[in-house]
């Protein structure tokens, strides 16, 4: 893994940003370090699919092999640029190419990961759908509390709430649905180059 990294002509950046690189998902990165976030209650308390279901080494294997060929959805591992760590996955699903919509999942397995290093991804990938993909419409969603103050910082506006629609430690829960829209990701980005 280090190679990849510390091997100028062969790093293996799709992406790159300030702190952080996004590359394809590697097999290698099916490890047990990788399956330990993926069942981690703690980790993955505020996500319906990993914490309903036990994820299998057979699992990821399936997903790497059959799921990752879809051209409707996109995934990435989460590098940081200093170490070459994969501390998380980001993806972009459903993507609709007609609408230009698509929504977007990230899981950061590494706590000490989930601050900068988060935003960093969030901006590779914005830059990546809008100016690469030419997505209109960037959607996500999130059951955990503070969530949409974070995401109004990045550009997100609410789009709306889908009440008790989670099921967590024996309640339901509401959903807020988020979005970033490209002239929006793009105005930013110019008032960003002007300061």
């Amino acid at each position: 893994m280090n190679e990849i990294f510390e091997n100028e002509d062969k790093k293996l950046f799709f992406r790159e940003g300030k702190i952080t690189y996004l590359r394809p998902l590697l097999k290698s990165d099916i490890r047990p370090e990788y399956l330990s976030w993926l069942n981690n209650p703690e980790l993955n308390k505020y996500s319906a699919h990993f914490r309903t279901w036990p994820t299998t080494e057979n699992d990821i294997h399936d997903f790497y092999n059959n799921e990752q060929k879809d051209n409707n959805n996109v995934v990435f591992a989460a590098c940081c640029k200093k170490t070459g760590k994969h501390f998380g996955n980001l993806s972009i699903n459903n993507i609709d190419w007609v609408g230009r919509t698509a929504q977007h999942n990230t899981n950061i397995g590494i706590k000490k990961f989930r601050t900068i290093h988060y935003i960093d991804c969030l901006n590779i990938l914005h830059d990546y759908s809008f100016n690469t993909l030419n997505l209109n419409k960037l959607t996500g969603g999130a059951e955990i509390p503070g969530t949409m103050d974070f995401m109004k910082r990045l550009g997100y506006k609410k789009e709306g709430l889908l009440k008790r629609h989670l099921y967590r430690n024996g309640e339901y829960h509401d959903l807020v649905i988020f979005a970033l829209f490209k002239d929006d990701y793009l105005k930013k980005q110019k008032l960003k180059k002007e300061d």
